[in-house]
């Protein structure tokens, strides 16, 4: 996270664990404006996430993460943007 803290003029695209960190945050927030795409949680599980393993097929882990992640996204983003829009617009 250091190195691509010291960027100018980029966009990081991060994992949705790093909101955990409040570490990572700070980093990031010191970078640049955080913006936080917000997609509701109905969208993201009918997406097809059999590529990423800790998602795929149960639904009881993506709503467990989504309730812990939802609210730091809120606390640290500058901006908020509503993606309701199918995955190959996004």
């Amino acid at each position: 996270m250091r190195e691509f803290s010291q960027r100018r003029r980029v966009v990081i695209a991060t994992g949705g664990g790093i909101v955990t960190r409040p570490e990572n945050m700070a980093l990031l927030a010191a970078t640049g404006r955080l913006i936080y795409l917000d997609r509701p949680l109905e969208l993201i599980a009918a997406a097809n996430l059999t590529g990423r393993p800790l998602l795929g097929g149960d639904n009881s882990r993506l709503h467990r993460l989504y309730e812990v992640r939802k609210p730091l996204y809120e606390r640290y983003a500058h901006d908020r943007v509503l993606n309701q829009y199918p995955l190959e617009r996004v």
